[in-house]
């Protein structure tokens, strides 16, 4: 890390990115706070939160092809901001739950498949195996801790200060990825 600042700079976006999702587990109590909400919205967005997600792979695979995973990681970052948002703004309802798990699913999936991806375009081919071991490992340190801090907001302070303290998580990603990772024709030349 201390070698390669960019390198250093994704780790930081990655943590960020990883506490920026501990929203996600706490996303179908807002289904709950809808007096209409029932088993039948909780199936349909689950079902959009993984069409959602699969759908987007397919995408986000198009969009790295083109401009990198780097790119990836900062839409999906502000699709995800974007979700937030919409929570925050407007409770969901039955009537509009669907489009928002549609939102969140596009979302995680382009954020994980850039975390996870991004790593091969940054590593020297002799580092490869330590970077992803780095990688992996701060993405799955704060991956873990995500949801225990997003639990003690909820409890201790609202699920609005959750999903409040997750965008501001995520915005702190994306300004790392922004300031310190280039595009990758910037890299490669």
């Amino acid at each position: 890390l201390a070698r390669d600042r960019t390198f250093a700079w994704y780790c930081a976006a990655r943590g960020l990115g990883s506490l920026g999702l501990m929203a996600v587990p706490f996303l179908i109590v807002a289904l709950r706070t809808d007096p209409q909400g029932d088993a039948r919205e909780v199936a349909h967005a689950s079902v959009a939160f993984f069409a959602a997600g699969t759908v987007a792979n397919l995408l986000w695979g198009m969009l790295a092809d083109r401009a990198g995973f780097r790119s990836v990681f900062l839409v999906a970052s502000a699709v995800w901001v974007a979700a937030l948002g919409w929570i925050l703004a407007t409770p969901p309802t039955s009537a509009t739950i669907v489009s928002l798990f549609t939102l969140v699913g596009a979302a995680q999936s382009g954020m994980q498949m850039a975390s996870i991806n991004l790593v091969y375009e940054l590593a020297e081919h002799g580092e490869l195996g330590v970077r992803i071991a780095v990688v992996n490992a701060v993405g799955e340190l704060f991956g873990a801790i995500a949801p225990l801090t997003g639990g003690a907001i909820a409890d201790h302070w609202s699920y609005r200060g959750l999903y409040a303290t997750s965008s501001a998580f995520t915005l702190l990603a994306l300004a790392s990825m922004s300031r310190g990772v280039g595009p990758r024709r910037d890299r490669r030349s």
